[in-house]
């Protein structure tokens, strides 16, 4: 059971990690709109 537990929350990490990738500070679409698109909270990028 908490093997399990752990191996979801890796995977959660890992998917958090490839959405933070994927905001693009320079894109003419704002910060606070990519970050809606993704589910991120904005005081992530921080």
């Amino acid at each position: 059971m908490a093997k399990k537990k752990l191996e979801e929350s890796d995977r959660r990490a890992v998917e958090l990690t490839q959405r933070l990738r994927m905001i693009d500070r320079h894109s003419s679409l704002s910060l606070r709109a990519q970050c809606e698109l993704l589910g991120l909270h904005r005081s992530r990028l921080y």
